[in-house]
């Protein structure tokens, strides 16, 4: 279920950012990254790329959906990069860019912890695919208990 809500999210960032190309770009230059347009470019070209591929990987087959929701929590970060080098840097951002030019919200602290959240289910979405589990009996005390009971263990 959090695999579909991200890819959901990812998808309506997406979109947003693609229905103004042109504003999204200049949403982007008020980050203030680099001399010159092409870097806007560059960087929404990244992010909108990253965000339709792990959306699509992590919709598609199952063996392939951890490797989306790794690149969401890379494009997670990405975002939060994003966010707190202008918020250190005082800049004044009055569109965030995270759906392009709508929904637009103003870079402020709640930002910040929206982009912390925004880590945190990409990251659970991609521990919950990668099917991550405890070695053994799955409990670790009950393992613990076994290895002293057979005596296969040494005191130093």
């Amino acid at each position: 279920m959090v695999r579909i809500y991200l890819s959901l999210l990812l998808l309506a960032m997406a979109t947003g950012q693609l229905l103004d190309v042109r504003g999204f770009v200049e949403i982007m230059e008020t980050y203030q990254l680099g001399d010159g347009e092409s870097v806007a470019w560059c960087l929404a070209a990244g992010l909108v790329a990253g965000q339709l591929s792990a959306a699509a990987v992590m919709l598609g087959p199952k063996r392939w959906r951890k490797h989306g929701a790794m690149l969401a929590v890379v494009v997670a970060v990405a975002w939060t990069m994003l966010a707190v080098q202008a918020f250190a840097r005082g800049l004044q951002i009055d569109n965030c860019g995270c759906f392009g030019v709508y929904l637009g919200q103003e870079l402020r602290w709640y930002v910040l912890v929206q982009d912390a959240a925004f880590i945190g289910v990409a990251a659970w979405a991609w521990v919950s695919t990668a099917g991550w589990r405890l070695r053994g009996r799955g409990n670790p005390g009950e393992a613990a208990a076994d290895v002293a009971a057979s005596g296969q263990y040494r005191h130093v």
